[in-house]
């Protein structure tokens, strides 16, 4: 993907072995609040606890907010394309993970109808309302209904948006990697076809 504000490549393999991945993101300008290297996280744990190899390559020409947006697009994208017709997959999956207070819980369906409901109770900053962006992002250019709840849960929880970035993506991850498994021979929709 390549615009005037920024440039992306992205590489996606679904079922390797051992897979391993490389992310670079990178933007010209600095924006309070958002942090590039916090979303290089992000998408680094997505791809470990998914399981997927491949690569991102992200260079902005402008503020952190413009590429990112644009690696979550093309992100959504290369999942996509990389499904195909999505034949045997669970198309399906939900998981919840805690870290330090914070508690996400994510739900996915492969639907081929894109769909984001994100419940964040807890306090908005620039960080998380990129990665409310991210998701968006991701789910909407990857055709497939996305959910996302995350709240703070008891008193002593350390309320950090690294924290909240890290568990969205490693619950994410976990949930991608069982949605695209591999359980059938058939595309997993009554109306035979998932597009």
């Amino acid at each position: 993907r390549k615009t005037l504000e920024a440039e992306i490549k992205i590489e996606l393999r679904l079922d390797e072995k051992s897979p391993e991945y490389q992310i670079s993101i990178s933007a010209e300008k600095n924006e309070p609040g958002i942090e590039v290297s916090m979303f290089e996280h992000f998408f680094a744990q997505l791809f470990r606890f998914s399981g997927f190899g491949g690569t991102i390559s992200g260079v902005g020409k402008d503020f952190p907010h413009h590429v990112l947006e644009d690696v979550a697009i093309s992100a959504g994208k290369a999942l996509k394309e990389a499904l195909g017709d999505k034949t045997g997959t669970q198309r399906t999956a939900s998981h919840m993970m805690p870290m330090e207070g914070v508690l996400v819980t994510i739900a996915v369906d492969l639907s081929g109808r894109p769909w984001c409901t994100l419940d964040f109770r807890i306090k908005s900053t620039p960080a998380l309302g990129m990665l409310r962006h991210v998701l968006h992002g991701i789910a909407s250019h990857g055709f497939f209904d996305l959910f996302v709840k995350v709240e703070w849960s008891g008193d002593n929880a350390i309320k950090d948006d690294h924290h909240v970035i890290e568990t969205v993506a490693k619950t994410l991850g976990r949930v991608l990697r069982d949605a695209t498994r591999v359980v059938g021979t058939d595309i997993p929709s009554t109306k035979g076809t998932l597009s």
